[in-house]
């Protein structure tokens, strides 16, 4: 469960977003969408809990994701908004530099799916930056994780899921430690 955006790019390296020059993409996106396409591109079985506005870009994320492999029950079409979008450049660096256009859009207005609806589940994938959209939004993944653990699967952790969010205070105040016992253990 987590963000599906597109990602629309600057064409060279060192062009500042914030200046008037060309953009590519849009290019299917998010953190756990790339996360997704990569497990069903390895052959593996995978679905992602997400949601995409009623447009142009709504439509090709599903559809990349369809064609890779992946399962796109669970990703909600939302009529009336508009996809989330993520711009970023690159430096000769090497560093990168992001502006997201996501909270308020269906990519972190997701809904837990009914139990009924998973169908032994293996795992369940949790990444950092889901975790910090919002707080609606973290506590639907909250609920996604229990609903997962009790049908079975293990849930695992990105590294910026537990240096980002363990260290903070609104962390605390979401997840309690049975469950960050639980997801350490089952993360393994």
């Amino acid at each position: 469960m987590g963000e599906l955006l597109v990602e629309i790019m600057r064409p060279k390296v060192g062009m500042e977003l914030g200046c008037p020059a060309e953009f590519r993409g849009p290019y299917p996106s998010g953190a756990p969408g790339i996360f997704i396409d990569t497990v069903a591109r390895l052959g593996r079985s995978a679905a992602i809990i997400s949601g995409v506005g009623d447009d142009e870009f709504g439509a090709c994320i599903p559809q990349r994701l369809a064609r890779d492999g992946a399962c796109t029950d669970f990703i909600e079409v939302f009529s009336g908004k508009s996809t989330g979008a993520a711009f970023v450049t690159y430096f000769r660096d090497g560093s990168r530099k992001f502006m997201f256009h996501w909270d308020g859009r269906p990519a972190v207005l997701a809904r837990v799916p009914p139990s009924g609806a998973i169908r032994a589940p293996r795992y369940f994938h949790v990444m950092g930056c889901s975790l910090m959209a919002n707080e609606r939004f973290r506590k639907a993944l909250f609920r996604a994780v229990d609903l997962f653990a009790r049908k079975g699967a293990k849930i695992s952790l990105t590294r910026t899921s537990v240096s980002n969010c363990l260290a903070s205070a609104r962390w605390g105040r979401s997840w309690n430690r049975s469950r960050q016992a639980s997801c350490w253990r089952d993360s393994d």
